[in-house]
Parts: structure tokens; sequence; C-alpha cells
């Protein structure tokens, strides 16, 4: 007895379009939106605020509050 299965169905990428369309109806779209105009605003406001000192302290602070999140998740 032999069994014989079907090749794997190749898909057409969606569109640019519709990958957009889905991005834009996510809900954490306007919590990102929220985020880049925050730091667009904060770097137009101070010269040092996208320096490298400061960035490299933001993400470690960033890093243990991730950390903390996902053990209390």
């Amino acid at each position: 007895m032999t069994t014989e299965t079907a090749p794997a169905r190749e898909e057409a990428p969606a569109p640019a379009r519709n990958r957009l369309r889905v991005l834009v109806g996510t809900p954490e779209v306007g919590v990102v939106l929220a985020c880049v105009a925050v730091f667009t605003g904060l770097t137009l406001a101070r010269d040092t605020f996208a320096s490298a000192v400061n960035l490299q302290g933001m993400g470690a602070d960033l890093a243990q509050y991730g950390l903390i999140a996902i053990g209390e998740s």
C-alpha cells in the first residue's frame, strides 16, 4: 500500500496594500504612532535627547522593565 501526498500549494504573497491595511487595522498601531510622535517631539525640543549615551541608557532601562513584565506575565 502506498500513499501519496499532494504537493503543498504555494500561496501568492499578499499585495503591499493589503499588508498595510492589516497593519493599520491592528490595535497596537496607535501606541506605536504615539511613541514615534513623543520621540520626534523630544528630539526636536532637546538636542541631547537622541544622543547615543541617552539612547543606550533608555535601552538599558527598557530592557529591565521588559524582563520584569515578562516575569509578571
